[in-house]
């Protein structure tokens, strides 16, 4: 019985029965998503990991080696009932599997391969809240896709910061600013890491996270992002 559970649940998230958008309509052949879904679903498209919007976004606050972000993200699009689902309506599946389209999509760009991927982290009372980290779900997608280890565990976040989405720039810089440590360092030594969030808006979080991580000898730092935020 749980042998069949388990198959089952690998067929629904590789195979999906419904639209995990609309989750109304079946997805059309090779996509998550129904025909309108994937008609009107806003892909970022990168031709490449540098020249991009994601990586310019981000370089001017830290160094990095590249930067992927999948879709754009504005209010009232598809995209945010995609992760209203995912960060709210425990539909996990939505996670791992965009993630690993989008590391389909990301694997012929990248230059220089990373060694793991360490996702930016939710307080714990926020985890024991939601039951899980979105962000770590979609680094998990990534991973399957990349067939790179996650490191969960890397960073811990200090403080219960505040929802960022009515933020401006500075507020959300202060709002994360020294919210992060890191924890087990010696595992990361000379590791070229993707952090990875679910939406990548200011940058700040993404800042606050790689600083501490770039502390460690021979860390070097990529980035991805489910969503980029149009508006910021």
């Amino acid at each position: 019985m749980v042998i069949k559970k388990y198959i089952k649940g690998l067929v629904g998230l590789f195979f999906p029965d419904l639209c995990l958008a609309c989750r109304k309509e079946h997805p059309i052949d090779g996509s998550l998503f129904c025909v309108r879904c994937e008609v009107e679903m806003p892909y970022c498209n990168f031709e490449d990991l540098r020249s991009n919007e994601a990586f310019m976004r981000i370089a001017g606050r830290l160094p990095i080696k590249h930067a992927s972000s999948h879709v754009y993200f504005k209010t009232d699009n598809i995209v945010q009932q995609i992760l209203h689902a995912l960060k709210y309506e425990g539909k996990e599946e939505i996670g791992l599997s965009m993630g690993r389209f989008h590391a389909a999509q990301m694997k012929p760009m990248l230059m220089d391969y990373p060694d793991i991927i360490v996702p930016v982290p939710l307080h714990p009372k926020k985890k024991h809240l939601r039951g899980y980290n979105q962000s770590e779900i979609y680094a998990r997608g990534l991973a399957m896709g990349l067939n790179i280890p996650v490191y969960p565990n890397i960073l811990k976040r200090k403080k219960f910061t505040e929802s960022q989405t009515k933020m401006n720039k500075t507020e959300r810089l202060r709002n994360v600013s020294e919210g992060f440590e890191l924890k087990n360092p010696g595992q990361i030594n000379n590791k070229h890491i993707l952090l990875v969030d679910d939406v990548l808006t200011s940058g700040a979080t993404l800042e606050a996270c790689g600083l501490p991580l770039l502390k460690i000898p021979g860390v070097s730092l990529s980035v991805a992002t489910l969503a980029l935020a149009d508006n910021w």
